[in-house]
């Protein structure tokens, strides 16, 4: 997994890593007693690590194979010094003085990068020369005075020594460590192995005992259903079981992690739909891919959490989501361009024997954690033998649960597919964005009308503040605008389905959008969505009525170049990927203007958002736009 993905904390919300979580969390209890006696035996008398050991030479000359991999070693050799020192207190404070949390997690994951760098080459090489900038750098985390990340340090209770608490990234930090000692063992001085058990009991394993047994300081990420859970228990089963010795020290987390991984299973709706979007279901689910596979290892089988409910529907996301070959809606906090993990996508078809699909069949990529080689080592020993031809995406998807429509169309002029991806839902999902009724409209590998997804994070993106951000509330969304207001937050604004009709030449969904907005004199708003699998159209119409009159309009989203061709018609985009945009106001005076959503983007120059609105009030309209690949206009 390549993409690294970034959550805080805010003053407001305090743990707002969990903002949109199930508010009504389940209570925490320490594991069942039996259940601990019951692992006991299935567990080896040594510590388990997935991750072959350098002594495996075999593997590590298929990793130094990998594409990903051929320059580890030269990559290794060319760290610089900086990396080896403890992190700067200076920056660390930056968060809380201003909100900044750039500065500091740029060298802190860059320290973190340099140990994976430094512990693979040793794997590959084995000539023992990365041996001490390994030890060296493990000296430095020693001597850091946190592993949490500022931004999930509010208050500075970590970074000032009055608490001890356990974030994605202290597990993370902990679980390379643990990985890197079991993997190379012997290879690394016996005070420096000492020092990795001093400091993860310490900051990790001791603090989650407590979490465990006794709520302290807080067992909030055992019982959320967003990707916290799953990356937390993921890295800190991890820690444990490569470290501890005794089989019933390590069965106590066994237990644990199987008990407490349903809560992140509920994050998912049962049909299988992320609410997070498909970064964070590279996070998270692969966090759940890393935990199963190491338990079921450990246990030798025995404990199979890719078993529980919803595991195989969660794991099934990321080939459904998909509209046209390797593109994928940036619904919440995902970047514009993101894609699943093949990896993942390849354990999850080999896991379940399913036919592969054509995505994850383009290679093994690099590993995000020093335990995810075990994930490798599964697909190299496994390989796939399924016959060549991939699967063939359907003409749609859709998950019911959440209200999201993925429709597939067939080829136009040029030989490209088209596709849209539809949205109801509400407005209190994880990692929400206010988007009631978003769309996004692909031609081939093009996203010509986007909804522009996330942000670059900031303190204020998880504070009471987070929907000031215009690409967060609904007017950085191609959805409507009543009365001159956005949508409000909250699950009480759901997308109320009214219609649904799926066929083999046309799919229609229509939603009711009314809850969505804060106003009175709203009666009805119902968007209805039909897109026209041969031709590849996709027609949007919003119906509206109010009790007195309202303005109303509503727009489309897109990074490319546009132009209004005519007063009801607009082109965005050139070339095979442009559509046109048709507008139809039943004879309403239209006003369309452009402006650029003043937000900072991920990766990304700023979108604009093409406002169609009608020029005067109304107490009842129709709103149409037929949206057509332009390759297929006349």
């Amino acid at each position: 997994m390549t993409t690294r993905v970034w959550l805080c904390l805010s003053l407001t919300f305090a743990f707002v890593c969990f903002l949109t979580a199930d508010r009504s969390r389940a209570h925490a209890q320490a594991p069942d007693a039996a259940r601990v006696a019951e692992i006991i035996p299935w567990l080896t008398p040594e510590a388990y690590s997935p991750t072959p050991t350098i002594a495996d030479r075999g593997f590590w000359a298929l990793v130094s194979e990998l594409p990903a991999y051929q320059s580890v070693v030269a990559d290794a050799g060319k760290i610089p010094e900086t990396a080896f020192q403890p992190l700067p207190d200076d920056l660390y404070l930056e968060y809380s003085k201003n909100g900044n949390r750039s500065h500091y997690e740029q060298v802190y994951f860059e320290k973190l990068r340099a140990f994976r760098t430094l512990v693979v080459a040793e794997c590959v090489e084995n000539q023992g020369r990365f041996r001490q900038p390994i030890q060296q750098l493990i000296a430095s985390y020693a001597a850091d005075k946190t592993w949490v990340l500022p931004a999930h340090d509010w208050a500075l209770d970590n970074f000032e020594g009055r608490q001890i608490t356990i974030d994605l990234f202290a597990s993370e930090v902990a679980c390379e460590l643990a990985t890197a000692d079991h993997t190379l063992g012997a290879c690394l001085d016996p005070a420096t192995r000492a020092t990795v058990r001093d400091q993860v009991q310490r900051r990790i394993l001791q603090p989650y005992t407590q979490m465990v047994t006794q709520g302290r300081p807080s067992r909030a990420w055992l019982t959320v259903t967003n990707n916290w859970n799953a990356v937390c228990l993921a890295n800190v089963t991890g820690t444990a079981l490569a470290l501890l010795d005794q089989p019933a020290e390590r069965a106590f987390y066994v237990a644990a992690a199987e008990q407490y991984i349903a809560h992140f299973l509920r994050g998912f709706t049962a049909d299988g739909y992320c609410s997070e979007g498909i970064s964070y279901w590279n996070y998270g689910y692969g966090c759940f891919v890393r935990l199963g596979h190491m338990l079921d290892g450990a246990t030798g089988g025995q404990v199979d959490l890719f078993a529980q409910p919803r595991a195989r529907s969660a794991g099934l996301f990321a080939r459904r989501i998909e509209i046209t070959p390797g593109v994928y809606p940036a619904f919440a906090d995902c970047g514009v361009g993101a894609q699943p993990s093949r990896d993942i996508m390849a354990y999850v078809s080999r896991r379940y024997q399913l036919q592969p699909t054509s995505w994850e069949r383009g290679g093994l990529g690099s590993v995000r954690w020093l335990d995810e080689f075990g994930v490798f080592s599964f697909l190299i020993q496994k390989p796939d033998s399924t016959p060549q031809a991939a699967e063939t995406p359907g003409i749609r998807d859709w998950f019911e649960d959440a209200g999201i429509l993925i429709c597939r169309g067939g080829q136009i002029r040029g030989g490209l597919p088209v596709g849209v991806a539809l949205k109801g839902g509400h407005n209190e999902e994880h990692h929400n964005h206010n988007d009631l009724g978003s769309f996004v409209f692909c031609i081939g590998d093009s996203m010509t009308l986007v909804d522009p997804g996330a942000e670059v994070y900031t303190r204020r993106t998880f504070s009471s503040e987070r929907y000031v951000s215009n690409l967060l509330n609904s007017f950085g969304h191609p959805v409507p605008r009543v009365a001159g207001q956005l949508q409000k937050t909250g699950q009480n604004a759901v997308a109320k389905l009214v219609q649904l009709d799926l066929a083999d030449d046309h799919d229609t969904v229509q939603f009711d959008l009314s809850s969505a907005y804060p106003v009175p004199s709203l009666k009805q708003l119902h968007r209805t969505f039909v897109f026209q699998r041969d031709s590849g159209s996709l027609l949007v119409t919003d119906d509206v009525q109010f009790d007195t009159p309202e303005t109303f309009g509503t727009a489309v989203i897109t990074f490319d170049a546009w132009e209004q061709v005519s007063p009801d018609r607009l082109r965005v985009g050139a070339g095979p990927t442009a559509v046109e945009i048709q507008i139809n106001s039943g004879g309403q005076p239209l006003t369309i203007e452009a402006v650029t959503i003043d937000e900072d983007i991920r990766g990304r120059t700023q979108p604009a958002r093409i406002g169609i609105d009608l020029a005067a009030p109304v107490t009842q309209a129709t709103l149409r736009l037929t949206i057509t690949p332009a390759a297929a206009t006349p």
